[in-house]
């Protein structure tokens, strides 16, 4: 016999996820041109780390949702805008890197929580790995139009 009861609450717990993450999606692009405004470019690599992390974790938790999936959703939202606002073939590369970028930053946050079993943590090294990958690409691409 089939438990249909937990098929609806997995349905409903990735409802959720999904939700969450076009959620933190919206904010995280509203907060993040706010920043923006107030930091300049050191918004992009310290202040939408935490911006994102935040969002994304704590929207899902808000609504019951699943957290790493909740970031595949924040990653894919964020992979659909790089290719729409941006043509050719980088604009598929930044997407692809956004999307699996977010999944592991889910997924740090997810390892960190369940092995401390702190959120808080989680979303600390999360948002720390976000800065360090930021930085990078920001760099990367700094050097490319030298």
């Amino acid at each position: 016999m089939i438990n249909w009861s937990l098929f609806v609450e997995i349905n409903e717990k990735m409802g959720m996820s999904i939700l969450a993450g076009f959620l933190a999606a919206a904010v995280s692009y509203y907060l993040n041109g706010k920043a923006l405004a107030l930091m300049g470019e050191n918004a992009v690599t310290y202040g939408a780390p935490v911006i994102e992390e935040v969002s994304k974790t704590g929207i899902a938790v808000l609504v019951s949702g699943d957290i790493l999936f909740t970031h595949i959703i924040f990653g894919t939202a964020e992979a659909l805008c790089d290719i729409i606002k941006n043509r050719g073939r980088r604009s598929y590369t930044a997407g692809a890197a956004g999307l699996m970028s977010h999944a592991a930053f889910g997924a740090i946050t997810v390892f960190f929580h369940s092995l401390l079993k702190s959120l808080l943590v989680g979303v600390a090294a999360a948002v720390t790995v976000h800065m360090f990958w930021n930085y990078i690409v920001l760099n990367a691409h700094i050097k490319d139009k030298k």
